[in-house]
């Protein structure tokens, strides 16, 4: 993939700025018409790790940088946030949490956001630099469903071959 073009943005850790980095991501997406819906779950994922990130990384009230860079390529748009809050790779799980077949009313607060990040993706991933996490999220351009929200059906395809061969 040739990178054609890239916004970053360096936000602290308050959760009143997130607002305004997702306006100036749907901008710079925009401007190179990629689609309403792609924009839409990218700033959504994004929204949801760099919150986790301000409410649950930081052990003091120092204020800290969280940067952001969206680059837009040919046929995808790949997105890095890094933070140098405490180590945590939120993809280490990647099945879906155990409330999200109960009613709404039932279901404990948390544990989807990172579901729906790893469904809304087409591949996400997570790497430690030194003291740092780095997360990276990449979205395919095309409308359809991402290879990463099919996971949980091609595990169960995949299951039900392997019983029905043995």
């Amino acid at each position: 993939m040739t990178t054609s073009a890239a916004m970053s943005a360096t936000l602290a850790n308050d959760t009143a700025e997130i607002a305004q980095l997702a306006s100036e991501v749907e901008l710079f997406l925009s401007a190179a018409h990629v689609p309403d819906k792609v924009i839409f779950q990218l700033n959504l994922c994004i929204d949801e790790l760099v919150t986790n990130t301000i409410l649950y990384g930081y052990d003091d009230g120092a204020e800290h940088r969280i940067e952001v860079t969206v680059r837009l390529g040919e046929d995808s748009v790949v997105t890095t946030i890094e933070d140098d809050g405490r180590a945590f790779d939120p993809f280490s799980s990647h099945e879906p949490p155990a409330q999200i077949g109960m009613a709404i009313d039932d279901r404990p607060i948390g544990g989807l956001g990172i579901h729906l990040v790893a469904t809304m993706m087409t591949e996400v991933g997570y790497d430690r630099i030194g003291d740092r996490n780095r997360v990276t999220l990449r979205r395919s351009l095309q409308e359809g469903p991402s290879k990463r929200g099919d996971g949980a059906r091609r595990k169960a395809a995949q299951a039900a071959e392997i019983n029905r061969r043995s």
